[in-house]
């Protein structure tokens, strides 16, 4: 491995590292709920523009022929970077970490109707819970400019930022 990798690597690991251990300032809310409003709570247009971005991006599940959208267009920054990681560390012939697509936990595009939960809601981050037919994961949203994206994807306990990381150090033993 190259010391500019080494080096990149390294930097996308600390970031992700110091980015994912954040914890983000709890308040209940509900897409599917009218809630109550504490005085720190977000507006309620966050849960309606985080609606609308998990629709945007769940959408090609639901059209044959759609192409998923681009990762930036779908992941935060610190995700990218270990995605980009893990692009260039991986040979040609061979899978990178991820073995099926994080937004579903599956390898069929065709997958129907999403159902999504979102909570937890605040100015810079949330949840949301994502049910599909055949599965469900939970993400991990945060604010990034004026748009939400992806901080992280968990499923059964198995989260996509985790495995990327244990993926560079374990190449970089």
């Amino acid at each position: 491995m190259s010391n500019k990798f080494c080096h990149n690597l390294a930097l996308a690991s600390a970031f992700a590292f110091l980015v994912g251990c954040s914890e983000p300032a709890s308040v209940e809310k509900s897409a599917e709920a009218t809630p109550t409003a504490p005085a720190e709570a977000a507006p309620i247009d966050q849960t309606q523009q985080i609606l609308a971005f998990l629709e945007e991006t769940y959408s090609y599940f639901e059209q044959d022929g759609k192409s998923p959208p681009e990762r930036n267009q779908v992941f935060d920054n610190s995700m990218l970077a270990l995605m980009v990681a893990d692009d260039e560390a991986t040979p040609e012939d061979e899978m990178g970490t991820l073995d099926s697509d994080p937004l579903c936990s599956c390898q069929d595009y065709s997958i129907g109707k999403t159902v999504f939960q979102i909570s937890e809601v605040t100015a810079n981050s949330a949840k949301a819970h994502v049910k599909l037919v055949d599965s469900e994961v939970s993400l991990d949203l945060v604010k990034q400019g004026d748009d939400w994206r992806i901080h992280d994807v968990t499923s059964n306990d198995y989260s996509i930022r985790r495995a990327f990381i244990e993926a560079a150090s374990s190449r970089a033993k």
